[in-house]
């Protein structure tokens, strides 16, 4: 009798698990009608596709190359860690493929087990081909075989956004099989460079052509990264990104908005999550989870703004210029020889160090600066120069106002030479 119980305890499990496994299987399939949109709150309570095949990765992106900052990295690093960041979503200007300043970045996050992707993308590639694409898909290629050989960049994501024309807006489905031809273009094209295509599309391409859309998944993405930006429908708006994206077993992950209220970006309070704070944003990201499992991964937009979430501080970069008697002045009315780090004293007793980098390198000679990471409102700062060889006669005590929701700062000081 003991036996027989046992025996039907253990069908009762079996038969729990596989209607488990069906439900989660007819859930993962079926599509959802983008117009009934569903509150966050209504969809949790019908709807599960829980999926825990992979552990959650978690991306970031990085328009700015702060990163390549060597001297600053640790602490730059530090957020990514906590955050157990697995791939940066890095845009890089064509000049930096062939400077050492991106390999040892690279390798600085390779390190950290984190990856580096290119990001690159233009709007006007819709209407005005892929030259431009394919001519920064030549310098990948020199960068992997050549320099970056050690730690190539073998990810590439595409934030083209051509859904925001007015073009397309007046024939959405035109312009969609347009766009998806030239994608499948790419991605043909960029597996003959052994490279990975990440498509970064927004939430609403589904609302478009079902059949177009699962065409575009299949054929032009090898994963795909949403920008699912509505917080109070975050839940239903990714459901069919993620139900076609496991249909083909492509890897998916949902976006997280962290800008500060911006018009032209139209970022309004619905969409961000820049005012509310670290714990409100792990909230979210533990309901996704939730309701969909660890192999939807999440990706935060981005990394200066988040910084400012994740600390309370700010970035600053600070750009010395000197005094045209300078014999050793160059092009840009930088000195020539400043070696060294810039020191910032806080009236509240701190200190922090400002390492020198070149931010926005291009085909002609950029503009040193040093990057301060983790200043602080209200605190007035003194700058000293580490290097003795030059004083600071001008611009050498800041304050910085948050006021106006800045995460990056960019200030300039004047030098001369020391007597």
């Amino acid at each position: 009798m003991k036996r027989k119980r046992i025996v039907a305890v253990l069908f009762c499990l079996a038969a729990v698990a596989a209607a488990a496994w069906l439900v989660y299987h007819k859930n993962a399939v079926h599509w959802l009608n983008p117009g009934e949109r569903i509150t966050d709150e209504e969809f949790a309570s019908g709807y599960h596709a829980v999926n825990n095949d992979f552990p959650q990765k978690s991306s970031i992106f990085a328009w700015d190359m702060l990163l390549i900052n060597d001297g600053a990295f640790d602490q730059l690093s530090e957020m990514l860690t906590d955050l157990s960041i697995t791939r940066v979503y890095q845009s890089i200007p064509a000049a930096y493929l062939s400077d050492q300043s991106l390999t040892l970045m690279v390798e600085n996050l390779s390190r950290l087990g984190i990856e580096t992707a290119f990001l690159t993308g233009d709007r006007d590639w819709l209407f005005d081909g892929l030259d431009e694409l394919y001519a920064q898909l030549e310098a990948l290629d020199a960068y992997n075989n050549g320099i970056g050989a050690a730690h190539p960049i073998k990810t590439i994501a595409l934030d083209v956004e051509g859904y925001t024309t007015s073009q397309w807006k007046e024939d959405p489905e035109t312009w969609f099989l347009t766009y998806l031809d030239l994608m499948k273009e790419v991605r043909e094209y960029a597996h003959q460079k052994d490279l990975t295509v990440v498509q970064v599309i927004p939430d609403e391409l589904d609302a478009i052509d079902q059949e177009i859309f699962e065409r575009f998944i299949r054929e032009c993405c090898d994963e795909v990264s949403v920008m699912n930006y509505e917080r109070d429908a975050e839940l239903f708006n990714i459901w069919n990104e993620v139900a076609v994206c496991r249909k083909y077993r492509i890897p998916v992950e949902t976006i997280f908005e962290t800008m500060p209220l911006n018009d032209y970006y139209s970022v309004d309070a619905a969409k961000t999550y820049f005012y509310d704070g670290m714990d409100v944003l792990a909230d979210a990201r533990e309901t996704l989870t939730e309701v969909y499992g660890t192999s939807l991964g999440t990706a935060y937009h981005y990394y200066r703004t988040l910084y400012r979430v994740y600390t309370g501080c700010g970035l600053a970069e600070f750009y010395p210029y000197t005094v045209e008697e300078d014999p050793a002045q160059d092009e840009n009315g930088q000195p020539g020889e400043l070696d060294g780090s810039l020191i910032l004293l806080g009236d509240d007793g701190s200190t922090l160090t400002a390492y020198p980098y070149v931010p926005y390198l291009s085909d002609g000679q950029g503009e040193t600066c040093y990057l301060a990471v983790g200043v602080r409102a209200g605190v007035d700062y003194t700058l000293s120069l580490e290097n003795s060889s030059y004083e600071i006669v001008r611009g050498g005590e800041v304050r910085f106002d948050f006021s106006e929701d800045q995460v990056l700062f960019a200030e300039s000081f004047r030098v001369r030479p020391s007597e």
